[in-house]
């Protein structure tokens, strides 16, 4: 047990006056402790874990005002409710407030009567707003949701660059920046853009009473009807759908099926968007059919399901989606539907979009992944803790893959010989190929490409005839998410060689595979 102090006192105080809470969550006090020393922190906490009081707490017992960084007003005014209703002296600044608004809470600032204020890291772009920091106390500085920092995470956010320059602006002042879905390559870009030699702390996203269930879709709607009926007749959920349209279908659907649904998206009035909302958080029945738009910040304990109509754009994104259920420790379930198109879809949206070229390639890869992660026969608690770097245990024993016994074939050879033509041709030419250019070599198949690099004299030429492209396309997919190939985003997604190929090249464990996952439509990078 740590050293009882005084701060560390008033510590606990404040966690049961204000928040009402007896004890810490895991890994709350030690991030607390760190901030309260002055040390930058990098907190990786999931879903439901109480990232908000690891901010909230230290603001309340240190001088002056903390500065949080959320990228949604509706998360802002939700945080800055929540803590009046506590009588904490909280405030938020938004693009949507009225003049006479915004110039009273900036009174409260200079008057020092604000301990917590909420902003958008675009702020930050504000010449005043800026001054008004430097002639403030800041007791903290909180960057919510700090994946945005990184072109490699999922929700990629340019504003959130804005906030690196707090690290020179105010070099005394903590920082604490928090996540519930970062992998390796994300942290490192946050502790480098944000951070100053941080602690870090993590905790483990497993969650033993969620199980996890992935299916093939047929008839999606009679499936998900089933799923909500068969299991979860009168209980809470969330379902996920990849558009507005979809998320209205559905909800109608499933309303004429007796099913108190709502709808979410941002298509929808505010109004509306408000009154699903506080139905969804009040009704202990309520399934809510949204887009993406909805569940940030969204605190409801009893969710029983997070079902996914299709596949989601990445891991990341999953995984903080099926995080919102079951946050008060009973059963809770995630269910994914989803069938080969919905990769192809996703990445037909992501080339039509106006994103930059090198984000669209980072987009279609986290999609590859998603879909290979899909498609696997292992199981899923497994696959998504090695996914974030966190070791590996014995089978939950209670996802699809560890109750059911789905074809599958040996995909071991074909492994193998994927690794082999991605390594022997870049010796070769020095250039990385993506996996289209691997599985044409594999075939035999000529093109003016294959010629002018003489890839034809590879010993791997033509030795992956007796697998479909579609099989070759799923060994992909699969080492993606093992991570035993790289990709090399400046070469339009060429694959390079990681430290975990050499185990696959010479192992002598069989890999298999899904026989479903061989049946997919052709995308343009595969």
């Amino acid at each position: 047990m740590p050293k009882e102090t005084k701060v560390t006192q008033k510590c606990r105080e404040t966690l049961k006056s204000v928040f009402g809470h007896e004890d810490y969550r895991e890994g709350q006090e030690a991030i607390i402790e760190a901030l309260l020393e002055g040390r930058d922190v990098l907190a990786l906490l999931p879903t439901g874990a109480g990232k908000s009081l690891c901010f909230q707490l230290p603001a309340l017992v240190k001088d002056g005002m903390a500065v949080v960084f959320e990228p949604l007003i509706s998360l802002m005014k939700d945080q800055v409710d929540a803590l009046k209703k506590k009588n904490v002296a909280a405030a938020y600044l938004s693009s949507n407030m009225e003049w006479d608004e915004i110039s009273s809470t900036v009174e409260l600032i200079r008057d020092e009567k604000i301990k917590i204020l909420y902003v958008s890291p675009e702020r930050l772009s504000n010449p005043s707003f800026c001054r008004l920091l430097e002639d403030s106390c800041v007791s903290l500085f909180a960057y919510d949701e700090a994946h945005c920092v990184s072109s490699w995470g999922h929700d990629f956010r340019p504003e959130y660059r804005l906030l690196s320059a707090l690290k020179e602006r105010f070099p005394s002042v903590p920082r604490i920046a928090l996540t519930a879905t970062a992998d390796a390559i994300s942290s490192r870009d946050i502790c480098e853009k944000l951070l100053v030699e941080p602690y870090v702390h993590a905790v483990s996203l497993e969650r033993n009473n969620l199980r996890i269930t992935v299916v093939r879709r047929k008839r999606g709607n009679e499936q998900l009807l089933a799923f909500i009926k068969e299991k979860h007749a009168g209980e809470s959920g969330i379902v996920y759908t990849s558009s507005r349209a979809k998320a209205e279908t559905i909800c109608a659907f499933l309303a004429a099926e007796g099913i108190n649904c709502l709808c979410y998206h941002a298509g929808l009035s505010r109004e509306q968007r408000e009154l699903s909302q506080t139905r969804f958080l009040h009704e202990k029945d309520a399934v809510i059919v949204a887009t993406i738009a909805f569940g940030m910040g969204i605190d409801k304990a009893d969710v029983r399901f997070v079902a996914h109509t299709s596949l989601p754009k990445s891991i990341e994104n999953y995984v903080q989606e099926i995080g919102r259920a079951g946050r008060d420790g009973q059963k809770a379930e995630a269910w994914l539907c989803f069938s080969g198109g919905d990769a192809f879809f996703q990445k037909k949206r992501i080339a039509e979009s106006d994103a930059e070229d090198w984000y669209k390639n980072i987009s279609e890869v986290k999609q590859d992944v998603m879909q290979g992660y899909a498609e696997s026969t292992e199981c899923r608690r497994n696959l998504l803790l090695a996914y974030f770097g966190e070791e590996t245990k014995e089978a939950c024993g209670q996802c699809d893959n560890c109750l059911a016994s789905e074809k599958s074939w040996d995909a071991s050879t074909a492994v193998k010989k994927f690794l082999s033509t991605v390594w022997r041709s870049y010796e070769k030419s020095k250039l990385y190929l993506n996996a289209a250019q691997v599985i044409e070599i594999l075939h035999g198949i000529e093109t003016p490409f294959i010629w002018q690099h003489d890839f034809q004299e590879l010993s791997t030429w033509k030795i992956g005839t007796e697998f479909s492209e579609s099989q070759l396309r799923e060994v992909y997919r699969y080492l993606l998410l093992k991570e035993a190939v790289g990709v090399e985003f400046s070469s339009y997604n060429g694959l390079f060689l990681t430290d975990k190929s050499r185990r696959f090249l010479s192992s002598l464990a069989p890999v298999f595979l899904s026989e479903h996952g061989s049946g997919q439509r052709k995308s343009r990078n595969y």
